[in-house]
């Protein structure tokens, strides 16, 4: 009572337990439409607790994966933004707060070029609708539905992604791929958004020779060059060295 004598009773002990914490989630975007399969990673439940999840304060069932993972589907949003998202094992146990990001499903609608090697690393400019401004971490471009790629969004209306090489490691396309169709998931390619847009891929072009190979430096002299695939994929016509759609 006096801050120096204490009184000890042994039959009333305050217990302290650790509770869960949520170091990632995979998708960080969530559908306002609810119906995303989440999975939450980090120091969490056990298999026999009463797993709940909490989306913006809404529960709902979580499931128990392993003592560091627990999955959950994303109930609906009435709001796009930020999303508080927690887990708690057992009544009063909840974990702190871990922030997801809600978007409404973008729209491609056109991209620039629509040609490129088949090596791949062609710069493409997608032009769409409500694209994630500033959360360029949480949407890539996807080519043949499975193959993803990072993007860097500009602003909701504009994206830039690299297309994929359509080569194997030896250089040779082995599949004798001549196109792929672009669309953009933002749940790992779980989702995907169009519309489709096609990617056409043709031959790196390659030069075998050039004749003559010496000239006044004033300019002028005409020469002769040799190689393999100088010619555009069909839909396609040749403006100088490059090919356009």
């Amino acid at each position: 009572m006096n801050g120096q004598d204490f009184h000890r009773n042994p039959q009333v002990a305050f217990n302290y337990y650790h509770p869960p914490y949520i170091s990632s989630v995979i998708p960080k975007n969530i559908a306002p439409r609810g119906g995303t399969e989440v999975i939450a990673t980090g120091t969490l439940c056990k298999e026999n607790d009463d797993i709940k999840c909490y989306f913006k304060g809404k529960e709902v069932k979580g499931k128990y994966i392993s003592d560091t993972q627990v999955q959950a589907i994303s109930p609906p949003i009435e709001k796009t933004g930020g999303v508080p998202f927690q887990v708690a094992c057992k009544p009063g146990e909840i974990s702190p707060t871990f922030i997801l990001q809600c978007f409404d499903d973008p729209i491609v609608e056109s991209i620039e070029p629509k040609t490129g090697p088949e090596h791949g690393h062609t710069l493409l400019k997608v032009k769409g609708k409500k694209f994630p401004a500033g959360f360029s971490e949480v949407i890539k471009c996807a080519f043949n539905q499975s193959i993803l790629t990072e993007a860097t969004v500009i602003d909701d209306e504009t994206l830039y992604c690299y297309s994929p090489s359509v080569l194997d490691k030896d250089g040779v396309n082995v599949f004798g791929a001549s196109n792929y169709q672009l669309e953009v998931t933002m749940d790992e390619g779980k989702v995907l958004h169009g519309k489709k847009q096609k990617f056409e891929y043709y031959k790196q072009h390659t030069i075998t020779s050039i004749s003559p190979n010496i000239g006044p430096v004033d300019g002028g002299t005409e020469v002769t060059i040799e190689g393999e695939n100088f010619s555009c994929p069909q839909g396609t016509f040749k403006d100088g060295n490059i090919c356009l759609s």
